[in-house]
């Protein structure tokens, strides 16, 4: 019953939002909302899935499906400081906003000082 409704969920959603954390990497239903999100990503051919990462991740334990959408996708970073989470919840807003055949804009003034982008190589997610 729980992956059936966590199936139709996303399938009637406009947007999903992946909060990332280590839990997050440890959770088998999370893992599932994050494959079944992905599935509804590629099939739709539409920005749908969104990614918030609210503490660094492990070294161990990302899976690869999770690698490729931080190497793909633009993701928000929350911030400790007041400002930096003043900006998250715009950005946050942003995306949700935004609509689903287009990538939202990250390049705005008000985003300045906010943690997102890309991963790759080089960059640290990781704790």
């Amino acid at each position: 019953y729980i992956a059936e409704q966590i199936i139709s969920s996303i399938e009637n959603s406009r947007k999903t939002l992946l909060v990332l954390t280590p839990n997050f990497l440890s959770s088998t239903w999370c893992q599932f909302e994050m494959q079944m999100a992905q599935n509804k990503l590629f099939s739709s051919g539409k920005d749908v899935l969104l990614l918030a990462l609210l503490k660094p991740l492990p070294k161990v334990g990302i899976s690869k499906i999770l690698k490729a959408l931080l190497e793909q996708k633009t993701y928000i970073e929350w911030s400790e400081d007041e400002y930096g989470q003043k900006l998250f919840w715009g950005k946050l807003i942003q995306a949700i906003n935004a609509p689903r055949n287009e990538p939202y804009d990250l390049d705005y003034p008000e985003t300045q000082g906010i943690n997102y982008g890309y991963a790759d190589e080089n960059t640290n997610l990781l704790a």
